[in-house]
């Protein structure tokens, strides 16, 4: 038989070139703020849990997932089609919310700069870069080791129904090709400096392999803001763009179905003085301002001040300082079920590039899943 197209894509597409046409980029505004997300993808086999995470994260916003596929154009340009269509059924397959966009490019980097450069439509562009850790892309199997609720469609997606050939859901990932990195430490870094340079947010993701969205019940949202917020009483400044985009994004995941219903949000505070009490009463009173019902909780520690500069890098490399944050949310965090954390501007040269990732890898190291934030945009409303 000969088919003649859907006549509803047709009027789809006029609907959203309309309506594109009319979101003005000129015309946003911080209290209609929502995360767009461009995360860059490797391997979907090794990103699994995450990808569902910023699903979720993402909420009502635009999420991106990118792709570079790096070697010559004439060989990437001959199998670009067959890649996207592979890419575009795994999206079908896990009803992930996303759209896909794959670029080839000589390295990694130059097709990521593209990409934040590129991705989108008209008013719709994504204003967050999501990273995987550096070194950490081993893919998985085609079932991901750890399952969530029985009904998620990634699991449908990863696994065969016993004494049946079901060939077209089985390929839909053995079709991603496993290609080695040719990614340095200092292309990875560059990237975070690529993005700040653009003045996108960026999340660094690691340890998502641990997310198992079957056991949130009674676990917590954990955010640690490790820099100085501003929240003064007739203080007109905007306070630190990272330490409120923290408090953003853990709120909207606390919001999602599966996240609210199950967790508790707490906002660890390193407090830089030995009043207590007040730092406490100061954190209430900026969290009531923004609307947010979390709970606030203080972390004794005599050893210093934590809550630095965001500005200032040095703060971040010395490697006693993550040990002891370290060691600290163990302590505290230890069933948390997502951690939120600061993301300290990387190093202006390529030189300082394994220190500052030995740096965040001594931070983060044996932790459950934690998002690194680093916030170049305002993101709230509220003047304290």
């Amino acid at each position: 038989t000969t088919s003649w197209g859907e006549v509803s894509q047709a009027l789809i597409y006029h609907q959203v070139r309309k309506y594109l046409l009319r979101l003005n980029m000129k015309k946003e505004h911080v209290k209609l703020w929502r995360p767009q997300m461009l995360y860059l993808v490797a391997n979907p086999r090794s990103s699994l849990q995450a990808m569902d995470f910023i699903n979720d994260l993402k909420k009502g916003g635009l999420y991106i997932l990118g792709h570079v596929d790096v070697g010559a154009f004439e060989k990437s340009a001959r199998l670009h089609k067959r890649k996207l269509d592979v890419w575009v059924d795994f999206v079908k397959c896990t009803k992930l919310k996303a759209f896909v966009e794959i670029v080839s490019a000589s390295s990694v980097r130059t097709g990521s700069q593209c990409l934040m450069m590129a991705s989108g439509l008209g008013g719709m562009r994504p204003n967050t870069v999501v990273l995987g850790f550096f070194g950490e892309n081993a893919p998985q199997p085609t079932r991901p080791q750890t399952i969530w609720k029985k009904s998620h469609p990634l699991l449908r997606c990863f696994q065969v129904a016993e004494g049946e050939e079901d060939a077209k859901i089985e390929n839909v990932v053995s079709k991603f090709e496993i290609a080695p990195s040719d990614m340095r430490p200092s292309d990875y870094v560059g990237l975070i400096r690529d993005s700040l340079l653009l003045e996108m947010n960026v999340l660094v993701l690691r340890n998502f392999e641990k997310l198992d969205k079957r056991s949130l019940k009674n676990g917590t949202i954990d955010v640690w803001p490790l820099y100085k917020v501003k929240f003064d009483e007739g203080d007109e400044e905007e306070g630190d763009p990272t330490a409120l985009l923290l408090l953003q994004l853990s709120w909207i995941l606390h919001k999602v179905h599966d996240w609210k219903s199950d967790t508790q949000l707490r906002v660890m505070i390193l407090p830089d003085r030995d009043n207590y009490g007040q730092v406490k009463k100061q954190f209430r009173r900026m969290m009531n301002l923004l609307r947010i019902p979390a709970e606030i909780f203080i972390v004794p520690y005599r050893g210093g001040s934590f809550r630095g500069s965001p500005e200032v890098p040095a703060t971040f490399l010395d490697a006693n300082r993550q040990e002891t944050l370290n060691l600290l949310m163990k302590e505290h965090s230890a069933c948390a079920k997502v951690i939120f954390s600061s993301l300290a501007r990387p190093p202006g040269g390529d030189e300082e590039s394994l220190e500052y990732l030995e740096s965040l890898r001594k931070l983060t190291a044996d932790l459950p899943p934690i998002v690194l934030v680093h916030g170049t945009q305002r993101v709230v409303s509220t003047v304290f």
